[in-house]
């Protein structure tokens, strides 16, 4: 999971990104539906996070 202070760390973290936009695109149509009275139409979401190497995961080291 993300959070905006892994940034700062040294070395950065592997971890999983999800852009506020797309949260906020996938969420928003049924919250609205909620506001104005009616049921909710989506019944499901996906929401794909994209995978941050970082500088915590790195390719073993070679003992040769």
């Amino acid at each position: 999971d993300d959070d905006p202070f892994l940034s700062f760390l040294a070395p950065a973290p592997a971890r999983y990104v999800v852009s506020p936009h797309v949260m906020a695109k996938s969420l928003l149509p049924p919250v609205l539906e909620l506001l104005e009275g009616n049921a909710v139409t989506q019944r499901a979401s996906l929401i794909m996070p994209e995978f941050f190497r970082g500088d915590s995961v790195t390719a073993p080291r070679s003992t040769a």
